[in-house]
């Protein structure tokens, strides 16, 4: 309902303008999105990057899975796999607690 009151308004002000009011309008606001969205990209979530590279970092460490050393070859593949899975596991604990509280884990 608001959205259509939105759209009504927009197209009964730009109706009385010139075409080029309203291009200019489009123009500006692809360039606020387009400076928005690479703030975004290079500030916010360059940091959210390391935050996690470094949270990983310490999940692995601290989880005693890897070791240095496999004596078998083929209990290599294994242990990688079980990394991989206790560490999505891991993620995804921390993913749901951080976006949702802990009243949903």
């Amino acid at each position: 309902m608001f959205y259509v009151v939105q759209l009504q308004l927009e197209e009964s002000f730009f109706h009385g303008q010139p075409a080029s009011t309203r291009k200019t309008v489009e123009y500006v606001a692809e360039r606020v999105a387009s400076c928005c969205v690479k703030h975004m990209c290079n500030k916010l979530l360059t940091s959210i990057k390391q935050q996690g590279a470094t949270d990983v970092a310490q999940l692995i460490s601290a989880s005693g899975v890897v070791t240095s050393a496999t004596n078998s070859k083929s209990e290599a593949p294994m242990k990688q796999l079980k990394v991989c899975v206790w560490l999505n596991v891991e993620l995804l604990k921390y993913y749901i607690v951080t976006k949702f509280g802990e009243r949903y884990y």
